[in-house]
């Protein structure tokens, strides 16, 4: 899966983009992901594309400090495959597409197993996955979408 990113992937539009196999962004591309403005959290399986990319440091930037990059620091810090000028991504995203394409369709599923496989992740236990998914039941959480709501910063209380 080939993404074009242009203009902002901020929240789950960066959460989406890294799921993908190749990024192509522009100079003026804003990457981020603002979960902790939310009072929210990602569930381990996405925490862990994120470190594998980019490192746990980076990984840190991102979902602790909600960090917003611009295309040339995504770029530099692996969230983007490829970085070129605004006016080409689509164009060189589309290409990318072409060449894959055009391969044995065998050997890219191979090779897209392959990678994932030696990734090394360890099995998040059902436990851990609740715990993941439980930040919707937080007053954090709800006090946060009405702020949202309402253009108003959130104030946290730890609940």
């Amino acid at each position: 899966v080939v993404a074009a990113l242009q203009g902002s992937a901020i929240g789950g539009g960066a959460g989406i983009a890294t799921m993908c196999d190749f990024r192509v962004g522009g100079h003026g591309l804003r990457f981020g992901i603002t979960a902790r403005n939310l009072g929210i959290w990602y569930p381990y399986s996405a925490i862990d594309v994120i470190v594998q990319m980019v490192g746990t440091a980076v990984a840190a930037e991102i979902l602790i400090e909600g960090r917003i990059f611009n295309g040339r620091e995504a770029y530099e810090k692996g969230l983007l495959s490829r970085l070129v000028a605004d006016e080409e991504v689509e164009g060189e995203a589309l290409a990318l597409a072409a060449r894959i394409a055009s391969g044995s369709p065998l050997s890219a599923r191979f090779h897209k197993q392959a990678l994932r496989k030696l990734r090394g992740s360890l099995p998040i236990t059902p436990e851990e996955e609740r715990q993941a998914n439980g930040f919707a039941e937080t007053e954090d959480f709800h006090n946060a979408v009405r702020a949202f709501l309402a253009k108003q910063p959130p104030k946290f209380q730890g609940r």
